[in-house]
């Protein structure tokens, strides 16, 4: 569906990318309930969640808020610093790790990983006033599976000190991680003994 003839009702649950917000693509999904902003254009981060009924921002908000890199210079060279000079708030894409700038077999990630400072693709599945099927949101598939490799190095290394049986080898994520784990535990190399998932999707 592209955004030249997407239906502009203003009834039923709906969702659009057409939009912009400060210059970056915007994908809005609303119903009479609610309205969710995810910034397309940064790493999909979902920047508000707001409950019409009472008027309720749900989202955590920076006071400088949202940043077009565009239009700014960050003012130090730090990792941490860089990523917090664009960070508006909201909930991010924490991938391939979370946590501060770290290295890993000699390359330097940022502070929670790279995925949510890069531009992703959106594409809509469906779309009606009854039915919302599904908003597509397309990232480089080398994103996830260097991830998901990085993970499953990490996890071989493990266990090839500990040499652990197959039945104490557990993974377990939260959220994006469960989503990882998903993943992991489809396709990884090693065998393992269960998975623990809390709030996760099969990608």
């Amino acid at each position: 569906m592209g955004t030249n003839y997407q239906d502009e009702r203003s009834h039923g649950v709906r969702v659009s990318d057409a939009w912009k917000f400060r210059g970056l693509k915007t994908v809005v999904l609303e119903n009479k309930h609610i309205r969710v902003e995810i910034i397309s254009d940064k790493g999909a981060d979902i920047s508000s969640f707001v409950h019409k009924s009472t008027d309720t921002e749900l989202m955590f908000k920076t006071p400088w808020g949202l940043r077009n890199p565009k239009n700014n210079v960050p003012p130090s060279g730090d990792g941490a610093s860089v990523w917090l000079d664009y960070y508006e708030g909201g909930w991010q894409t924490v991938v391939p790790h979370g946590g501060y700038p770290s290295k890993y077999y000699g390359a330097d990630f940022g502070i929670h990983g790279d995925v949510n400072n890069i531009p992703w693709d959106t594409k809509i599945i469906e779309d009606t006033a009854k039915k919302l099927e599904e908003t597509h949101l397309e990232n480089k598939a080398e994103e996830i599976e260097k991830s998901a490799e990085m993970i499953n190095s990490t996890i071989k290394d493990y266990l090839d000190k500990c040499e652990l049986q197959i039945s104490k080898r557990y993974i377990g994520g939260f959220s994006q991680g469960g989503m990882m784990t998903f993943e992991l535990g489809n396709y990884s190399e090693e065998q393992l003994g269960g998975l623990a998932i809390l709030s996760g999707r099969i990608m």
